[in-house]
């Protein structure tokens, strides 16, 4: 759904349609709140380090090939 579009229902409708537990409801079950869980600074070097990692592989296997 996109708001320059304007391909979503109003939620004044919805609100008259199907009452606001509904709303809150979906509100509450779609992708606009689900919360990832936070990564602690060893995760984050370990998961740099593996993409530098595979760049560097990819980097030089191009550069290879290209020789």
């Amino acid at each position: 759904m996109s708001k320059k579009r304007k391909n979503y229902p109003s939620p004044v409708e919805v609100i008259n349609d199907y009452g606001a537990d509904a709303l809150r409801l979906y509100l509450i079950n779609s992708l606009v709140c689900v919360v990832r869980p936070c990564i602690s600074r060893k995760e984050f070097i370990v998961l740099l380090v593996s993409f530098f990692n595979y760049y560097m592989l990819a980097y030089v296997s191009i550069k290879f090939y290209l020789i």
